[in-house]
This record gives C-alpha cells, sequence and structure tokens, in this order.
C-alpha cells in the first residue's frame, strides 16, 4: 500500500522581504506582537529578514513625515494653550515648548533602524542600482505593478526586480509581504517570488507546520547514515563562511592566529524543527554537535623583564602552535527529498563561532 503524502504547508523558503506598509501598520513598532514573534523566529533561524535601500530610505521619509505631523500638532496645541492661558490662567498652565520635527524624526528613525540590524538581522539589498530600461518596459507594457491606469509604482518596480534576481541566482524562492496588491501580482508575475498579504498570514504559515506528525514523519530521513554524511559534507564545504576566534585568546596570548580548520569526528544532530513539509520535500532547521580541530598559532608571553640598558619593562615571549579540539552547536538548514532523503537545499546559519 503506498504511503499517502502530506499536504504542502509551512514555508517554502525561509527569506522573507516586508514591504514599506507592514512597518507602518504597525506603526514602526518593532515590539509589536507580531513583530515580537517575528524576531522568535529569526533567532530560531526559521526566518530571513531582507530589506531594500529604496525601503529603508522610505520608510526614513514616512518617519520623518509623521515627526513633523507631530510638531505641527504640539505648535497647533500651544498656539491654543496661549489663549486659554488668558482666559483661564490657572487650570491652563504653562505652555509647553515646542518640538523639532526634524530632530525627533532623527531620533526615531535611528532607534528604528538599530533595532532592525540588531534584533530582526536584516540583510540589506541594493535596489536603486537596478536596470531603468527593464522597468521602464514593464511601465509601458503596462504589466504589474503598472497594470492600473495612472500606475506610478517605481519604487515597488525596482525591488520586485532586485528580489526577483536574487532569487534567481541563489535559485531559493523569496516572500513578499505586503498589502499591495500591484506589487503582489508584480511579484507572482516574476515566477520566483511569492507574495503574502499580512504578516499575520506568514507567521501562520510557520506554525502550521510545527506538528508531532511532521517531525515523525522527517524523523526517518534525518536517521540515515547516508543523509548524516552527506550533511557533514556540507558543513565541511561551507566553513569557510564561518568566521572563528576569540576575544580572550587575542587578549590573554596576543595574535591568534588560524592556520587550519577540520572536522576532528563524526557530526551528530542534537535536534531538529519542521518549517515547512511539502509533497516530496521537508524543510528542516537543524541543531548540530560538530567536533572542530582548530590548528593555530599565538604568542605565549614567558617572565617579565627589564631591558638593561634603557630599563623598558617587557615580556619575553614565543610564538607557539598549538591544536584545540572543542565541539560547538551549529544551526543549518536543509531541504530534504521525502522519497530518497537526499539534501535539496543547505544553508549554514551560524554565522561565527568562538574558540574556547
Amino acid at each position: 500500500m503506498t504511503k499517502k503524502k502530506a499536504a504542502t504547508s509551512g514555508l517554502a523558503t525561509r527569506h522573507v522581504f516586508l514591504d514599506t506598509q507592514v512597518y507602518q501598520a504597525h506603526s514602526y513598532n518593532l515590539e509589536s506582537g507580531p513583530f515580537t514573534e517575528l524576531r522568535r523566529l529569526v533567532d530560531m533561524g526559521h526566518i530571513v529578514i531582507h530589506i531594500s535601500d529604496i525601503t529603508l530610505a522610505e520608510l526614513e521619509r514616512h518617519i520623518h513625515e509623521d515627526a513633523q505631523k507631530f510638531a505641527d500638532a504640539v505648535a497647533t496645541t500651544n498656539r491654543h494653550r496661549e489663549r486659554w492661558k488668558v482666559l483661564a490662567p490657572k487650570a491652563t498652565g504653562d505652555t509647553p515648548a515646542d518640538i523639532d520635527g526634524k530632530a525627533v524624526g532623527k531620533e526615531r528613525f535611528s532607534a528604528f533602524r538599530s533595532k532592525l540590524y540588531n534584533k530582526l538581522k536584516i540583510n540589506a539589498f541594493n535596489a536603486m542600482n537596478q536596470s531603468a530600461g527593464d522597468i521602464f518596459k514593464h511601465y509601458f507594457a503596462s504589466k504589474a505593478p503598472f497594470d492600473q491606469s495612472g500606475s506610478k509604482e517605481f519604487p515597488d518596480a525596482f525591488v520586485i526586480s532586485a528580489l526577483a534576481a536574487i532569487a534567481k541566482k541563489t535559485r531559493e524562492p523569496v516572500y513578499v509581504v505586503t498589502g499591495d496588491n500591484a506589487m503582489g501580482r508584480a511579484a507572482e508575475e516574476t515566477g520566483h517570488l511569492l507574495p503574502l498579504d499580512s504578516l499575520q498570514a506568514l507567521l501562520t504559515m510557520v506554525t502550521s507546520v510545527q506538528t508531532p506528525e511532521a517531525e515523525a514523519a522527517a524523523t526517518p530521513l534525518v536517521e540515515r547514515d547516508t543523509f548524516i554524511d552527506a550533511l557533514q559534507k556540507n558543513i565541511e564545504d561551507n566553513l569557510g563562511s564561518i568566521e572563528f576566534g576569540n576575544r580572550e585568546w587575542a587578549s590573554e596570548r596576543g595574535d591568534l592566529e588560524i592556520m587550519d580548520i577540520a572536522l576532528d569526528g563524526e557530526i551528530t544532530i542534537s535536534d531538529f524543527s519542521v518549517i515547512s513539509a511539502g509533497t516530496d520535500n521537508f524543510g528542516l532547521i537543524m541543531n548540530v554537535n560538530v567536533p572542530f580541530a582548530f590548528w593555530v598559532t599565538y604568542k605565549k608571553n614567558h617572565d617579565f623583564s627589564c631591558d638593561p640598558e634603557t630599563g623598558e619593562p617587557y615580556y619575553r615571549s614565543e610564538t607557539v602552535e598549538a591544536t584545540i579540539y572543542q565541539n560547538d552547536n551549529t544551526r543549518v538548514f536543509v531541504r530534504i527529498d521525502r522519497d530518497s532523503g537526499d539534501i535539496l537545499r543547505f544553508e549554514l546559519i551560524t554565522s561565527s563561532i568562538w574558540i574556547n
């Protein structure tokens, strides 16, 4: 009897772009409930957020406009207060100071941008450098996002063009979360981008597949020796994308230099979570215990001495070679074929490891 495969659910890709209006809908508050959940998923490696230079510029403009509206409203209130202060001086109280709209906007955007990078860990890309010729071809052909009468969605067109180029190059689709129907249609027409109409829709997709049944179906595949071997090879092949170092070594022993890195033994899978379950593949986030061997050199300081001629203090030192062995938890994303167990896509999530 043929085993029935699960219907497609969960994320088709980890990569997500949020349109300007998504941030606006939450008043640029990255501490809101949906954005807090999004940050949790980012921290777990389930989602990678992308943002364009155009989107950042739009957000900065909108935040400055909102700040100026606030300053103008305060100025208007102050004018009314002055009149009422004459009529009811005790109840009205003192007139507050004027608000500098530019200063407020600058401070608000600076804090917002800092949270984007530090908490959402966004990956910025350049959309302004896209070919204007291709954009105008879509405009004159009335193709999305220019398919409505009078439409002039040039910023969105440049963003969609850049996202489609990234998705095509990496062979990995990107979700475009936008409430703008024209931008959604433009994303879909590329054949490389997947439109979603809200942040909540994205979050629902993630949670819908995290079930005991999905995990039970994926477990036999990740326990195969052939899968473990393939996973280890993928990790070895991608070691160059990890930044290795240790501040304690650098400060205490000085000039630590890593000469070579290798895996010293077999990896083991600590745990995994299912983020997508398609009819023919699973998308998994895995915590993998990786045994590393580091061949390093460093300067070893000896006894404290003084120069016999100048009296200047110094440490006698020599360059020492050493081998350091340690195990580290390394997070990876894999897309695995449900029948063969072959790894269809591999992404190393861990970006840095400290030598103990």
